[in-house]
């Protein structure tokens, strides 16, 4: 397994559970301060606990993978990364209101799957050479 994989992951948990924490304050702040157009804030905050689900089963996933130094599963966790750096870039870039705390969240979770993307990769490879 690798540890410097196993790290960002449990790290990572940690930090969705204050990243959703933080949003959804920060969407109910927004309902009640800033005028959405009809259907927008529904479907932000829906899309927020879409988010919660895959990352938390991506994270689920590259943890057992790791564990297990089973490629297959380390594979699939660095491509669900790719719906949940999609969900971050929307909510730098497109969501309604976007504040400066959204930018700061959103980015730390880019910078997380990043490095989780690029040591996953590196564990692959460590992988593949042990059991040669």
């Amino acid at each position: 397994a690798s540890l410097p994989l196993q790290i960002l992951i449990f790290f990572n948990g940690v930090w969705l559970a204050i990243f959703w924490a933080v949003c959804l304050g920060v969407f109910i702040w927004k309902g009640i301060e800033l005028p959405y157009p009809g259907g927008r804030l529904a479907g932000e905050v829906i899309l927020l606990f879409a988010h919660a689900l895959v990352e938390s089963c991506r994270l689920l996933i590259g943890s057992k993978g790791n564990k297990t130094e089973h490629k297959v599963l380390v594979i699939l966790f660095i491509v669900l990364s790719i719906p949940s750096a999609l969900v971050n870039i929307f909510y730098i870039e497109f969501q309604t209101y976007v504040l400066r705390l959204d930018l700061i969240l959103n980015t730390v979770c880019l910078l997380f799957i990043g490095l989780e993307i690029l040591v996953g990769i590196f564990a692959i490879v460590r992988f593949s050479e042990s059991h040669d």
